[in-house]
């Protein structure tokens, strides 16, 4: 620790300039403060109609190849959201 904090190079005062903002950012934060209540939904730019039957509702299948899916329709529930491989059960 002693030769990080006491070297006097340019990179070094640089980095810990960057470090000490980093640290200053991260107090400012109160508990409770995140996540905003924007973080849990994306409004869509348009409508796409989903329905079905109860005992088959429907289902929004994306190969994530892009970002069309942001656009496609106004998802809620983003906190909720699992990245998976593996298949519903």
């Amino acid at each position: 620790m002693n030769p990080w904090l006491s070297s006097d190079t340019p990179d070094m005062r640089l980095l810990r300039g960057a470090l000490r903002s980093k640290r200053r950012e991260m107090r400012a934060l109160q508990p409770g403060d995140l996540p905003l209540v924007t973080a849990n939904f994306s409004a869509a730019v348009r409508a796409i109609p989903v329905g079905g039957d109860p005992g088959q509702p429907s289902r929004y299948v994306e190969s994530f190849s892009g970002f069309t899916w942001i656009n496609d329709a106004t998802i809620t529930g983003f906190l909720d959201l699992m990245l998976t491989s593996r298949r519903a059960v």
